[in-house]
């Protein structure tokens, strides 16, 4: 039980809290952003889609709107967050983590046998295990995110935009973890064992990251609190880890580098993002840290809901501008359905060209590109959306006072719009600026929803009114994902073979053969068809020029939520 639990917690944590009066306590609010920030870099998995999706489509013969279902049920997973809001607000951040781990096993863990062919599989049950472990992100997010924004209350949007830049840049680590350790030449037999090892990071991480995870109260309390240089410090850390990552792939992708250099490459990235753990004792000598279990800040256990953290609390707030709302009277503002249909539009543009873009280099690149080519464009969307986090976050804080976020929204709407159609006319050169554009317009969304939605809504009910706005991605990557560029790159498709059509089974793959169990039967069609394929800009021309329109009405409602909040966002920041 809870009672249990804590008791529990507090004998394991015992041992590492500081007993000396100004000494670094490993508990404190910049250990819960470390732990937060590793936690964080595992929600960024299903944007590496694109490392094994063309896997599923040459040996199971599907489609592209076949991958293209899997790849958007999954998206639907990891922006269906209610429940994981709804949990974190009733009890807290670690309740809501282990759940994520338990759905991050299941689901992962079922990929890799079906990818492996140790368990017979379906579309069905491919993508109801991709939703699954899809839906773990979620449940991590919200418990990490959340946990940091309540202790960083007046910093929100420097907050956010660091720890959300480590989703963004989750695609480009794994995209380096694979191509260090388990990329096989051309071919894609090491998608099955990089499916393993995700399925094992993917609990053991996150599950090790919550034992550092608790609210703190009173973290503002201290002005001594070296806080601009341990910001300055993990800002500094994560643009070197971009930049590293960044030159670390298009190394790979244009020179012929030996194993030792990639090896070398691969232990820099991972030496950088241990460095994360300096954060908690930068300046520390200097000063009381006021976030310490022993010091001004008093320490909530863990089991503790946020309600009570918050009654505990009496930082300087500020004052949300429509009001402490919960979820219903929330849904009831004309200003959240505003920032709702804007971020449908915005994450629906980003996402199609995540999921999409192996096909798309395949269909603009040479006739003898693989799939491992394209690599480096996962890893350019990858570093160009951790950008536009942490560039967004760092402005939207410097000119709180005088520009309202909503602003923001609009500039990241009309980028988005734009690298829309930079896409429908990209060469394969072009193609790099596209990832460029359309990747830092995406990660701007991520460093501004969470923090809009805290400003015009509070935080008592951020955890639901958060996550019901992922609906919103869930939607537009369903119809522009698959029944948008799904549909028009199949139309465009043809099969490279005169093998027999495929048949449209549910069931697929080189299954053991075990004759008197229906789950283990063999594919009749499996080696008979090749998987069909695009070639050429009229793969995804009008797709993008649609989604550019879409985006285009999206700016104007920015502009509209702009005009409503305007006053309200001057006089709440006003005083800070």
């Amino acid at each position: 039980n809870t009672k249990m639990c804590d008791r529990l917690f507090t004998v394991l944590r015992r041992p590492f809290q500081s007993n000396v009066e100004g000494s670094p306590a490993p508990f404190t609010r910049w250990t819960t952003l470390a732990a937060g920030l590793f936690i964080s870099l595992w929600c960024g998995s299903t944007y590496a889609f694109g490392l094994i999706s063309q896997k599923w489509k040459d040996d199971f013969k599907w489609t592209q709107k076949e991958v293209q279902n899997i790849g958007t049920i999954g998206n639907i997973g990891s922006y269906t967050g209610i429940f994981a809001g709804l949990c974190f607000d009733r009890y807290g951040a670690h309740k809501t983590i282990y759940i994520g781990c338990l759905c991050g096993f299941i689901g992962w863990g079922l990929l890799w046998l079906f990818t492996d062919h140790i368990v017979g599989c379906s579309q069905a049950s491919v993508a109801a295990a991709y939703f699954v472990g899809a839906n773990a992100q979620t449940w991590y997010d919200t418990g990490a995110l959340i946990t940091n924004i309540g202790n960083f209350p007046l910093d929100r949007s420097l907050l956010i935009g660091l720890e959300k830049s480590y989703t963004g840049l989750g695609a480009s680590v794994l995209s380096e973890v694979y191509t260090a350790l388990f990329r096989t030449g051309d071919t894609q037999d090491g998608v099955s064992p990089f499916l393993l090892f995700v399925c094992l990071g993917f609990v053991l991480s996150p599950l090790i990251g919550s034992f550092f995870l608790a609210p703190i109260t009173n973290a503002d309390a201290n002005p001594l609190e070296p806080k601009r240089l341990r910001f300055v410090t993990g800002y500094s850390i994560t643009v070197t880890l971009t930049l590293t990552l960044l030159a670390a792939s298009l190394l790979q992708h244009f020179l012929d580098l030996s194993s030792a250099v990639v090896y070398l490459l691969f232990a820099i990235i991972m030496a950088l993002l241990a460095s994360l753990w300096v954060l908690p004792f930068v300046g520390s000598s200097d000063s009381k840290d006021s976030g310490s279990v022993n010091n001004q800040a008093e320490y909530i256990p863990l089991m503790s809901t946020p309600q009570k953290a918050q009654s505990h609390a009496h930082e300087q707030k500020v004052e949300p501008i429509v009001g402490e709302l919960g979820l219903r009277a929330t849904l009831r503002t004309v200003d959240y359905w505003l920032l709702f249909w804007i971020f449908f539009a915005g994450t629906g543009a980003g996402i199609t060209i995540i999921n999409n873009i192996t096909q798309l280099y395949l269909a603009l690149g040479p006739e003898d590109a693989t799939s491992n080519d394209a690599s480096v464009f996962v890893t350019l969307l990858s570093v160009s959306n951790c950008g536009g986090r942490l560039l967004v976050g760092t402005l939207a804080q410097r000119f709180q006072k005088t520009v309202p976020r909503p602003v923001f929204l609009t500039i990241a709407t009309a980028t988005m719009s734009l690298g829309c159609v930079l896409a429908a006319f990209a060469s394969l050169n072009m193609l790099y600026v596209t990832c460029i554009v359309m990747g830092l317009s995406f990660g701007a969304y991520w460093a501004l929803i969470p923090a809009t939605t805290t400003d015009l809504f509070g935080q008592q009910s951020l955890g639901a009114n958060y996550n019901f706005l992922s609906f919103a991605t869930s939607l537009s990557t369903y119809l522009m994902c698959v029944q948008l560029a799904g549909t028009i790159y199949d139309d465009h498709s043809f099969t490279p073979t005169t093998a027999p059509s495929h048949n449209n089974s549910l069931t697929y793959g080189p299954m053991f053969h075990h004759p008197h169990d229906a789950l283990f039967l063999p594919s009749p069609t499996l080696a008979a068809t090749a998987a069909p394929k695009c070639r050429g800009d009229e793969c995804f021309f009008v797709t993008f020029i649609v989604i550019a329109g879409i985006c285009g009405f999206a700016v104007l409602l920015s502009l509209l939520l702009t005009k409503r909040t305007w006053t309200g966002y001057i006089r709440a920041f006003a005083h800070l």
